[in-house]
């Protein structure tokens, strides 16, 4: 059984997988199918990024290692995804055996629209994913303080940013001049 995918869908969704994080299944890019699309989805618990790929697909559940997913060949635009083994060129692995989040419960059903603060290095990720798929600025759903915003990047997918907001204070200021 095998499954097939956009390579850029699969570079710009592990921008936001997370680097040697205790929590092995943040390290690498989730695949999920239904009988519909195909979901390649990757979180570092503060941002998330999604991407849906419509299509008929079989069954599919996998993590694949990060690493794995930015030695892929950029100029190949897909990648055909064999299940227990993936082949690219010489790399062949085993997905990460562990369960990922349940992505979809984090998916705010709506927005405050109150601005939220965010750490930079976050945001950055979306910036370079919207350069990825040549998508302009990010465009932020904003969920004040206490819920994930919403960020958008071009339409060369349909894809889901999610981001955490940290919670500030207002620093006092005291007269400058």
């Amino acid at each position: 059984m095998n499954i097939t995918l956009p390579t850029l869908a699969l570079r710009v969704v592990s921008l936001f997988a997370a680097n040697n994080d205790l929590r092995t299944m943040l390290n690498g890019v989730f695949i999920t199918t239904a009988s519909n699309a195909a979901y390649i989805v990757a979180t570092n618990g503060v941002a998330l990024g999604a991407i849906k790929i419509p299509g008929t697909f079989e069954y599919a559940n996998f993590i694949v290692p990060k690493g794995i997913v930015d030695r892929l060949n950029s100029k190949s635009p897909t990648i055909t995804l064999f299940f227990n083994n993936i082949m690219n060129g010489e790399h062949i692995f085993k997905p990460i055996d562990a369960k990922f989040p349940d992505w979809r419960r984090t998916i705010p059903k709506e927005l405050s629209g109150k601005v939220g603060q965010f750490d930079p290095q976050y945001l950055n990720l979306f910036s370079k994913a919207a350069a990825l798929v040549k998508g302009g600025l990010p465009r932020i759903g904003h969920n004040g303080e206490s819920g994930c915003a919403r960020v958008y990047i071009g339409d060369k997918f349909e894809f889901l940013g999610l981001l955490m907001p940290v919670r500030s204070t207002t620093p006092e200021f005291k007269e400058f001049i």
